[in-house]
């Protein structure tokens, strides 16, 4: 019996589970912003320049590029609707935890 249930344990921690899921293109967390000069561009080319993002607010990371990151900013609520686009990848510190309020508090 001892031995079927170290077989059953050792299976375990060589196959890993099938249900786990990586993200696509690396890293997806937070990153904080600590320039003044960080663009948000609509395409992964930064062609299209929409606005400079805020110092020290944090964009949530969705794909990480080579040059170009894509990510969203602003939580989504009916004021402040969240923006997906893209960043220069090299202007992006990234942060393994998860910011207590990454956007500021509007009201």
């Amino acid at each position: 019996m001892k031995k079927f249930i170290a077989i059953i344990i050792s299976i375990f921690l060589l196959f890993p589970s099938a249900n786990v899921v990586y993200a696509e293109g690396g890293y997806c967390g937070y990153s904080r912003i600590l320039t003044t000069d960080t663009g948000f561009y609509s395409d992964m080319n930064g062609s299209y320049l929409k606005f400079y993002l805020p110092y020290g607010y944090y964009v949530k990371v969705l794909e990480v590029g080579s040059t170009y990151t894509k990510v969203s900013y602003m939580n989504e609520t009916s004021q402040f609707p969240f923006l997906t686009g893209y960043v220069k990848t090299v202007d992006l510190i990234t942060t393994d935890k998860i910011p207590v309020s990454p956007y500021p508090l509007l009201s």
